[in-house]
């Protein structure tokens, strides 16, 4: 991951004052190429889908591993038979996946739950800001969602076969392989009915803020050590091209922040820390 947290901090020398500028750390996009919303074959390196599955054949990144018919790989399911128009259209992000890989002749799944999982890499992301949510649907409930077994609480009972928001809590993440669960629940009526389900993920990382203030006759430098990863750059401009160069003294760990101090020496400085 080559990310750069471009927190510019000019430091302007005044005697021993500092007048400094700052700007808050911000949500930013996270690749994860193993994370693949449902009905994609392949991911771009940022995480996007890059390639959808064909209908009818298997979807090689998810697997039903409980459900009516036992443990059973899910298809991408036909969009030019019914249920559709019932259900929302695929798109270029995503399309169904259901038990069967047609329902044309109006076939139906036997009533009960289902429970679709599907697992991805979080190895070398900093899974202390990880965020992830995205949108779910399902014909014709979802009755639970857990990341890494844990439940974290939500439904969607609306029965409408749309994509509804929903978001992944922080605190559960593992550095390495995550599971995520999903269980779809199939109503009766007579003989049950059609079942499937839609994902679609969005991961963001909170960055971390970069603070700098004035003691004598140094500048103090901290951010949280919860952010792993990066390093304090300093530049003595920013016109391009740019030169930034590492800041060569080191950081200690004082009350959970990385602590650099720093003396001032009458140049005027720009600090960012990148990843």
């Amino acid at each position: 991951m080559n990310i750069c947290n471009r927190l510019f901090l000019p430091v302007l020398v005044s005697g021993f004052g500092l007048l400094m500028a700052g700007r808050m750390g911000a949500q930013t996009a996270v690749p994860i190429p193993t994370l693949f919303n449902t009905g994609v074959s392949s991911n771009k390196p940022d995480g996007t889908p890059a390639t959808l599955t064909a209908d009818g054949a298997t979807d090689l990144h998810y697997s039903i591993v409980a459900g009516v018919d036992g443990a059973i790989s899910p298809f991408v399911t036909e969009t030019g038979a019914y249920p559709f128009p019932y259900w929302s259209s695929d798109t270029a992000t995503s399309k169904w996946i259901s038990p069967q890989p047609t329902y044309a002749g109006l076939l139906q799944d036997p009533a009960g739950s289902y429970t679709y999982q599907t697992t991805f890499d979080l190895t070398s992301i900093n899974t202390n800001t990880l965020s992830i949510s995205g949108q779910l649907a399902a014909d014709n409930a979802i009755t639970a969602v857990r990341i890494n077994g844990f439940d974290i609480g939500y439904s969607q009972s609306a029965n409408d076969q749309n994509l509804h928001p929903f978001s992944l809590p922080n605190g559960h993440y593992v550095s390495g392989v995550n599971t995520l669960e999903i269980d779809v629940l199939n109503y009766p009526p007579a003989g049950g009915n059609p079942s499937g389900f839609r994902a679609e993920f969005t991961a963001t990382a909170g960055q971390p803020l970069l603070t700098i203030t004035g003691l004598g006759n140094n500048m103090i430098l901290t951010w949280p050590t919860n952010f792993t990863g990066f390093t304090l750059e300093f530049a003595t401009n920013l016109i391009s091209p740019v030169v930034w160069q590492t800041n060569s003294t080191p950081s200690v760990v004082i009350s959970s922040q990385n602590v650099v101090t720093n003396p001032v020496n009458g140049t005027q400085m720009f600090y960012r820390l990148s990843q």
